[in-house]
């Protein structure tokens, strides 16, 4: 999934929820670095996970890793 914050203020504590069985995905930067995030909680099938910082007008590749 892309994400954009199409902000002029940083996006902090940004909260996704994922149809997801695992519990972790991994995080790119506009400059290819990767961050694992972990999820925080469960609601049914789905999943919430609590981004890094996501700087104004910037972009984020968000991948499950479904190979869990």
């Amino acid at each position: 999934m892309a994400l954009v914050n199409s902000s002029f203020d940083p996006a902090v504590e940004l909260d996704i929820v994922l149809l997801t069985a695992s519990a972790t995905i991994r995080v790119f930067d506009m400059n290819g670095e990767e961050d694992v995030v972990h999820a925080g909680r469960s609601d049914g099938p789905y999943r919430h996970f609590t981004l890094p910082m996501v700087e104004p007008w910037s972009m984020r590749l968000v991948v499950n890793n479904s190979d869990e």
